[in-house]
């Protein structure tokens, strides 16, 4: 069995390897996390629509089954068929962690609607029980059993818990100052951060074991908070705001948060924000052409990236792929969604996608980008995209993969054949 010294060596090797294949899944695992708490880090591993879909290996030529999943890399996203319409005017979009539900939040009661992956498209799911007004944006917990959602209507913030059949509203928490205006989970699903109406603008709120309380009032922002995001290791909060410099970051300071030194101000008032999945770089959607920046970490703080191509009008919700190669902006003024792609050194402007039936929201990937939503004005005010995919023996395997469901091939006479063929290049 070797010495002590040497199964604690190999106990230690162990444990890092688990930690590695863990964040090789897009789990965060830090200094801080305990052993214990590796068995809940592995079953929040994403596993997305494709969990009991095959995998197999690509070679040329081959025929691939339907239902089959290779490996593919996205080139471009296209609509799907419209889904089942929303009351009115779509405001947020949010996909649950193992993409299988979609939360939207919308004029018109409920105020919230969700949608279930059916096999082959989103469908709706039994009405929730109505916010009291309208819902202004909508997050789902890391682990799924959660959503939060900021709305107009004292307390301006609700949470559903799910209880295996359905969302039901939890116990009201303690009442922010005035409308939310978004809402994000810590990575650990530990905390909530809203940003809001009303001094001082953000709040905090902690689980206790049983619902989640206000902690101390942080130092207030310059103006309204309107998009805010947590870094993906839960140290830091980017808040989008009114008031120069229309964006604030809060560090975690081992008891609470704190203000960091001002960042470069944005053209104007700041309305969606998004960390990168790496926390190496912020997207901000604002006011002012061009209507989108980014900032880079440099080792102390964040700095402004040369602007990328504008927008063509204010840009509103915005959302990184997982694999942080694209950036999906919803905006105003038509096609009211844009995507950059990493080219190397920066991000630009992908073809065009069709245009949405009004102005773009709110916007999210699912957590392995197969699939892109998009809240918005106009019937049915939601809208869904799709990726296609290119095929080529270089992107087979790598670090930019997605899992996709191969589509099912018809014949002339419409018979569904039996077999979906891939020339790799």
């Amino acid at each position: 069995m070797g010495t002590t010294e040497q199964k604690l060596q190999a106990l230690t090797t162990s444990v890092e390897d688990i930690q590695s294949a863990i964040g090789e899944k897009g789990v965060i695992i830090t200094d801080t996390t305990l052993l214990r708490e590796y068995g809940d880090k592995i079953r929040s591993i994403n596993t997305g629509i494709e969990v009991n879909a095959p995998v197999i290996d690509i070679s040329f030529g081959m025929d691939v089954n339907k239902g089959d999943v290779i490996y593919g890399k996205v080139k471009a996203y296209t609509k799907m068929p419209a889904l089942e319409a929303l009351p009115d005017n779509g405001l947020d979009v949010s996909f649950s962690p193992d993409g299988n539900r979609i939360a939207v939040t919308h004029v018109g009661s409920p105020y919230i609607t969700l949608y279930q992956w059916s096999g082959t498209t989103y469908v709706k799911m039994p009405a929730l029980e109505a916010l009291p007004d309208y819902g202004s944006s909508a997050s789902f917990s890391p682990d799924g059993n959660k959503i939060a959602v900021t709305h107009s209507g004292s307390p301006y913030i609700t949470l559903y818990q799910w209880n295996g059949t359905t969302y039901v509203k939890m116990p009201a928490l303690e009442a922010l100052p005035d409308n939310g205006s978004d809402v994000s989970f810590s990575p650990d699903g530990n905390r909530i951060a809203v940003a809001h109406v009303g001094s001082p603008y953000i709040t905090l709120y902690q689980w206790n074991g049983t619902t989640y309380v206000k902690m101390p009032a942080l130092e207030a922002l310059p103006g309204r908070g309107r998009g805010i995001s947590f870094s993906p290791d839960g140290n830091k909060i980017a808040v989008a705001h009114s008031g120069s410099p229309y964006i604030t970051l809060y560090q975690w300071n081992g008891t609470t948060y704190v203000k960091m030194p001002a960042l470069e101000a944005l053209a104007g008032t700041g309305n969606g924000v998004s960390f990168s999945p790496d926390g190496n770089r912020i997207a901000v959607t604002h006011v002012g052409t061009p209507c989108i920046t980014l900032y880079q970490w440099s080792g102390t703080t964040y700095v402004k990236m040369p602007a990328l191509e504008a927008l063509p009008q204010v840009g509103n919700g915005i959302s990184f792929s997982p694999d942080g190669n694209k950036i999906a902006v919803a905006h105003s003024s038509s096609p009211c969604i844009t995507l950059y792609q990493w080219n190397g050194t920066t991000y630009v402007k992908m073809p065009a996608l069709e245009a949405l039936a009004g102005t773009g929201t709110g916007i999210s990937f699912s957590n392995r980008g197969s699939f892109l939503a998009a809240a918005h004005y106009g019937s049915p005010y939601i809208t869904v995209f799709a990726p296609l995919f290119e095929f080529s023996k270089e992107n087979i395997y790598g670090s930019d993969t997605d899992v996709v469901y191969i589509p099912k091939e018809t014949s002339a006479g419409g018979e569904e054949t039996s077999a979906y063929k891939i020339q790799i290049s």
